[in-house]
């Protein structure tokens, strides 16, 4: 079940650098895609079963939406690392590729 855009909320949430980071590590070892799935898991846990939270959010557009971008970052990851030294020391100083749309799609989530 997910719910329609109109109804999914943005919040804006500071939180101490130590515990971002002890969230941050929490998702590399959960495997989770993003700090937001990761935050969204938990506050799910903190709610009645019946009301499955978790399976919502992970349904969401946002939610897809961010998956494909953590996909896409991994693959140019791997890219990348292909790539020879000598191959990588001759391009150009310029954003990547991939760093332009994330940024993009970054704006448009927060439209």
């Amino acid at each position: 079940m997910s719910y329609p855009s109109d109804r999914l909320k943005k919040v804006l949430l500071r939180i101490p650098e130590d515990m971002h980071a002890a969230l941050e590590k929490s998702r590399k070892d959960s495997g989770r895609s993003s700090l937001t799935a990761e935050v969204l898991a938990r506050l799910a846990s903190t709610f009645p079963d019946e009301e499955n939270w978790q399976a919502i959010a992970q349904n969401s557009p946002a939610m897809q939406l961010e998956k494909r971008v953590h996909s896409l970052e991994t693959r140019v990851s791997e890219l990348e690392a292909v790539l020879s030294p000598q191959h990588l020391e001759n391009m150009p100083e310029r954003p990547s590729a991939s760093t332009l749309m994330v940024e993009q799609i970054r704006k448009r989530l927060k439209t």
